[in-house]
């Protein structure tokens, strides 16, 4: 008799942890994503991607490699990063995609003389995916 309420009791416990397992919702891990390089390159104050859309994965770690055919700033919109790109030099830039969402690109160009700041154009957008 004490053999028969064992072996129901394994089994309850059995069941009980498979249906737990079956109802609880998946566990998304944060910073799981995946190594992302983009060669990058702004021509004419544009990036020559087309479309002009980086797409990412939440958790990704990103590395841009940025030229360009005149001197700026690139920025990413809500990360706040941002480097300085010399004509005819390599600029990198790296960041964690913690942030979903679609966030603008803009390249920032130099003050000219009786301007507060250099004109800021919108020149394309990453677009962060949730893990899963």
């Amino acid at each position: 008799m004490q053999k028969i309420r064992i072996i129901f009791a394994i089994i309850g416990i059995v069941i009980l942890v498979g249906l737990y397992f079956a109802v609880s919702p998946p566990i998304q891990q944060q910073g799981k994503g995946g190594l992302e390089e983009f060669e990058l390159e702004i021509k004419n104050r544009k990036l020559t991607l087309s479309p002009p859309i980086i797409k990412l994965v939440q958790g990704d770690e990103v590395t841009f490699r940025i030229r360009a055919d005149e001197g700026g700033e690139f920025h990413i919109h809500t990360y706040d990063e941002e480097i300085g790109v010399e004509l005819g030099k390599i600029s990198t830039i790296r960041f964690n995609a913690t942030l979903v969402g679609r966030y603008d690109i803009e390249w920032h160009l130099p003050k000219q003389p009786g301007q507060e700041e250099g004109e800021h154009i919108v020149i394309g957008a990453i677009e962060v995916s949730p893990i899963g």
